[in-house]
């Protein structure tokens, strides 16, 4: 398995991200006066883009990241099918 990405590569990846989908949008639909009222927008937007807007990506395929990391947890791993006669009973059941 490979390491997670480096602290400042994840940092590049998600503030562009903030910075062209999210704050324009956000910023002409409502005048934030607060910092709570920002979060209340950013915490329905993240909603909306991980459990209802369809990704095109490689891993998503059309499904929202939600359904895909649903699956994922749903599916038994092929290691662990690999190695099922190492583990006990009641973890393979």
């Amino acid at each position: 398995m490979g390491k997670p990405p480096p602290v400042d590569e994840l940092h590049d990846r998600v503030l562009p991200f903030y910075k062209e989908e999210f704050f324009p949008v956000a910023s002409r639909k409502t005048w934030h006066a607060r910092l709570d009222q920002l979060q209340v927008d950013l915490d329905c937007y993240l909603e909306f883009y991980n459990r209802q807007r369809a990704h095109q990506g490689y891993r998503t395929q059309g499904r929202t990241p939600y359904q895909a990391f649903l699956e994922e947890v749903n599916q038994p791993s092929k290691r662990v099918e690999e190695n099922a006669d190492l583990l006990p009973k009641e973890v393979v059941a």
